[in-house]
């Protein structure tokens, strides 16, 4: 076949050469945008893996900084002072703006700011006192710590709420913090507190709703239970046809003793937590 004949049989079938054309562009189009999104999702746990190194190298430079005897004020802590930083930990913190933030562990504090920046510093506590006081809406407990932080002394205070309708709510100041003079509160449970054992069968009682069973659990725990920071299943629940109602339980995970109940209304689809 010459070039003439070529011409005339692509002149005689534009229309299906048209078709051809514009699947082939669909195609590689495709091709393009599917092979980003692989690398994407490559990337993805990749740089997740780089955040924690970053983070865990953080946390390790800033113990490193402690000496021996304030690791050994660490290793003996009281109950008060275990009870103190536990509320602390439970919660991220944050201040009324949301452009500071600050999360602690044991042993480190990080703050972070709405621009990027970040800090990781190591802290000992060395005393707490706790005074409680009635209110006209409830009872409002102050506990003040004295810390070290980099071989010099600061308070952190944080402020318990209890109103007459159970609710709580904490604050939280302290001069250790980037903004001293602000007051912080908490915006989110820790992402330290685990909800585990919960299994296919027990889930399809829940819609299948794995992701709010865990936030109604964490978000309780942070404020009434905020020395515990596991949650585990039970292994059982019970459901109550008359009022369409499926509760299970949680234990610490060291011990059969229950701690608290989740109630879960079927027709709301709405959560309740209850101390045990």
């Amino acid at each position: 076949m010459d070039l003439r004949e070529v011409k005339s049989k692509l002149i005689e079938n534009k229309g299906l050469v048209l078709i051809v054309a514009v699947v082939l562009v669909v195609f590689i189009a495709f091709s393009v945008s599917r092979c980003t999104a692989v690398q994407n999702e490559r990337s993805q746990p990749q740089q997740q893996e780089q955040q924690a190194s970053g983070a865990s190298d953080d946390v390790q430079n800033a113990e490193s900084q402690l000496t021996d005897e304030q690791k050994q004020k660490q290793q003996n802590y009281s109950q008060d002072i275990k009870q103190f930083i536990a509320v602390l930990k439970a919660n991220l913190w944050a201040t009324e703006g949301k452009d500071h933030l600050v999360a602690f562990s044991d042993t480190t504090f990080s703050e972070r700011t709405d621009q990027g920046k970040s800090s990781t510093v190591a802290y000992v506590v060395d005393a707490v006192k706790t005074d409680e006081t009635k209110t006209d809406d409830g009872t409002e407990e102050v506990s003040t710590a004295a810390i070290e932080v980099d071989n010099e002394t600061y308070f952190l205070t944080v402020t318990k709420d209890t109103y007459a309708d159970g609710n709580v709510q904490y604050f939280l100041t302290g001069d250790a913090l980037t903004q001293s003079k602000a007051t912080y509160g908490p915006i989110s449970a820790s992402d330290q507190i685990t909800v585990s054992g919960l299994n296919q069968d027990v889930l399809q009682l829940f819609g299948d709703d794995k992701g709010n069973i865990e936030s109604a659990v964490k978000e309780y725990s942070a404020k009434y239970l905020p020395t515990y920071n596991n949650f585990v299943w039970a292994n059982y629940a019970t459901v109550n046809w008359k009022d369409n109602t499926v509760t299970i339980t949680f234990t610490d995970g060291t011990n059969s003793k229950e701690i608290l109940a989740l109630i879960y209304d079927r027709a709301s689809k709405s959560f309740k937590c209850n101390s045990i």
